[in-house]
């Protein structure tokens, strides 16, 4: 029998994700070695701006929001401004998320875990109860607790769940998550439902890749040390900026290339960036729609309809310029 069973259709395309979860298939201490505050880079720029800005969204019952495309640094700003804000990472239930965690039964069971809900609340997580059944009795429990130091959860790499009855878990959850606790969302994607009425209770705040992105001034100060060395001149920074547009990652894998090798390469030649785009940025498209991309950025502005127009010319498939946005593509 199906521990939560909430009616979907036999055509439903997540169905098989949407089965109850089985005693035994997750370990509560193995899904624990999950909950891990990423480490910092020894050399990051202080960026006193962000870390405000997510000191002040960790209030009780904030809900944080950060999405941008790969690499731009939306787990290093949130773990920056953590520390910058001086809460005790004890205090921070950070959960990185993947492909597998799409199916509901999984991902309220990493919850669970990552609220730090008694076990002896899973008995009534058991028997005919829904999911969103379940979670508001573990949203109960986590009240009864409210007497504890104030927690932070962190759901990093959000853009991974797309399943309908995972995402209204996710709905539920921030709208109803005790006084005691604030939530940051880590995201590729813009969220699956809308925000207005946290907006309207003063609970939800974005920061999104025009913030992330480094400014021109904040590039010299990231090269100071190099060129300082007169590893690199002013001009080459200036060019640097511009050729990036403040791309954080790239910026931070070329600085380190510069500090550990005596070659020089173009940045986008450089062998960090060179995998960073083909491994993360790239790695999941195939031929045809990589050689789209190169379309566009060839043609700088480029629309939908001159895309398809130019279709013919682009064997194996287009990536349309709307589909590159909806894929978190920088």
């Amino acid at each position: 029998m199906k521990s939560f069973n909430d009616g979907n259709a036999a055509n439903d395309e997540f169905q098989s994700a949407n089965s109850g979860l089985q005693r035994g298939e997750l370990v509560r201490d193995l899904l624990k070695q999950r909950l891990q505050v990423p480490a910092l880079p020894a050399h990051s720029l202080a960026r006193p701006h962000l870390a405000a800005l997510v000191a002040d969204a960790l209030t009780p019952r904030g809900v944080l929001f950060i999405d941008a495309p790969c690499g731009y640094g939306k787990s290093h700003t949130l773990a920056m401004g953590v520390r910058t804000a001086g809460i005790d990472e004890h205090n921070v239930r950070w959960l990185t998320l993947n492909s597998q965690d799409n199916a509901p039964a999984r991902f309220l069971s990493l919850l669970s875990v990552a609220l730090n809900i008694p076990e002896s609340c899973e008995s009534s997580l058991r028997g005919g109860a829904t999911f969103l059944d379940a979670l508001s009795i573990m949203l109960l429990a986590l009240k009864k607790t409210a007497e504890e130091p104030p927690a932070i959860l962190v759901l990093d790499g959000l853009h991974h769940i797309t399943n309908p009855a995972a995402i209204a878990l996710l709905q539920q959850l921030v709208v109803d998550i005790p006084s005691h606790f604030s939530i940051a969302m880590l995201s590729r994607q813009a969220l699956p439902y809308e925000t207005h009425a946290l907006e309207l209770e003063n609970r939800f705040a974005r920061i999104g890749s025009e913030n992330l992105e480094f400014s021109r001034s904040e590039t010299f100060e990231f090269f100071r040390d190099v060129l300082s060395d007169q590893q690199l001149t002013s001009v080459t920074i200036d060019h640097l900026y511009d050729l990036t547009e403040g791309w954080p990652t790239p910026l931070a894998l070329y600085r380190r290339d510069i500090l550990q090798s005596s070659e020089r390469h173009a940045v986008s030649e450089t062998p960090g960036v060179e995998r960073f785009l083909k491994e993360s940025v790239l790695g999941n498209l195939a031929p045809g729609q990589v050689r789209s991309l190169r379309a566009v950025a060839e043609l700088g502005l480029c629309s939908d309809e001159l895309l398809l127009s130019l279709k013919p010319l682009i064997p194996g498939g287009v990536l349309l310029p709307s589909e590159v946005c909806d894929r978190a593509c920088p």
